[in-house]
């Protein structure tokens, strides 16, 4: 009835002691992650135990590659209390340092949105929900945010009375849970993003190295060197040279929003003052720009600026003239637009094993000038 008595206050408390406000889902999987970094038992210790330095591994698993600094900084305070001497955890204890993160991330989550709250209503609508989000890094379309919305629905943890475009603090919270868990990708994104780690986790070792995520890049279009890859790993704080799953899908959204950084300066390279669209002729000459810009890593930039370098590829890839654009072009239909563009680009350069064009003319001008016989196969001698 939403009412407690006093006894039922104190077993809600004791309660709370053994779960730390955690559900049982999250329990279970936090037990899940425990039990893989543990330790053998010790003797004298009937309980299972793990080692202090584990709880990083352990928190970042559970809450995601974005919160590994402040899982370090609380690892950072536990090495130094002077309880932690035994150097070894057990799960309740775990479950302790787990909930100190999850209130830090909460706090976040409480300042965004009383920042963002902008007319002090207790709620935050679209608008200034996207401003929260870029603020976060994220660059989402209405289409993701609203199944995002309908995901916290499924779940239960919407309210009746609360409105799609305008969000409470508890819905908020449940937003930015749905987020942590997806990146801000839709279902058919995500699914995509599993069968393309699977695709290039060779050794079924469930994390990609640095070689694997060479060839991923090279897949989607990028020309990087190992070199190149392995100093964006570290830039972005896996100095391993491996991604598991979680964090590929971390990277994934990097990339995702390198690429949108790139579209967002062509589309506002053709946009007129004080316009909020593009004509059809703009917007064709923002494609052309980004075609022949090619697509550029932060770890291929100019070190003296952060605006994107030219990467070589060819706008003969895209028949542009044809391309069915409307009079006037918004950012999100141009973004859609640049994607099926680049999709085209990048399964033609796949085709061509990431050679540019002028390379496979001068191959296959080579290939017919020793296939003597023209039968369109090369001997030993001629090869």
């Amino acid at each position: 009835n939403g009412v407690l008595d006093f006894e039922e206050l104190v077993l809600l408390i004791h309660l709370y002691r053994h779960t730390e406000g955690f559900t049982q889902d999250e329990l279970e999987q936090l037990n899940s992650i425990f039990s893989s970094e543990q330790k053998v038992r010790q003797p004298g210790h009937a309980k299972e135990l793990t080692q202090v330095a584990r709880l990083t591994n352990i928190l970042t698993k559970f809450f995601g590659p974005k919160y590994a600094a402040q899982a370090n900084a609380l690892c950072d305070e536990l090495k130094s209390a002077s309880y932690s001497n035994s150097g070894d955890l057990q799960f309740s204890e775990v479950l302790v340092w787990a909930r100190r993160l999850r209130d830090d991330v909460l706090k976040g989550f409480r300042e965004a949105f009383d920042k963002y709250d902008e007319d002090g209503s207790k709620t935050i609508d679209r608008m200034e929900l996207r401003h929260l989000l870029a603020d976060l890094g994220y660059t989402l379309s209405d289409m993701a945010i609203s199944e995002m919305v309908s995901i916290t629905k499924e779940r239960g943890d919407w309210h009746e009375q609360d409105s799609e475009d305008e969000l409470d603090y508890d819905a908020f919270v449940h937003f930015m849970m749905v987020l942590r868990e997806t990146e801000g990708f839709t279902r058919p994104e995500l699914e995509e993003i599993k069968t393309v780690f699977t695709r290039f986790d060779i050794d079924r070792s469930e994390d990609i190295d640095v070689v694997e995520v060479n060839d991923m890049l090279h897949y989607y279009g990028y020309s990087t060197t190992l070199e190149e890859v392995f100093c964006l790993l570290a830039r972005m704080g896996y100095p391993k040279g491996s991604l598991d799953l979680p964090e590929f899908i971390c990277f994934m959204r990097l990339r995702r929003e390198w690429e949108l950084r790139a579209i967002r300066d062509a589309y506002d390279a053709q946009r007129g003052e004080g316009s909020e669209t593009l004509s059809a002729a703009q917007a064709r000459k923002g494609f052309i720009e980004l075609a022949l810009q090619g697509q550029v890593l932060p770890c291929q930039w100019s070190m003296k600026s952060e605006s994107w370098q030219p990467g070589g590829a060819s706008a003969s890839a895209v028949d542009l003239k044809s391309l069915p654009i409307a009079e006037q072009v918004g950012f999100e239909e141009f973004v859609r637009l640049e994607d099926a563009n680049r999709s085209i680009r990048v399964q033609e350069l796949r085709k061509r094993a990431g050679f540019a064009s002028s390379e496979v003319l001068r191959y296959r001008g080579l290939f017919d000038e020793h296939d003597s016989n023209s039968d369109g196969y090369l001997n030993t001698e001629e090869f």
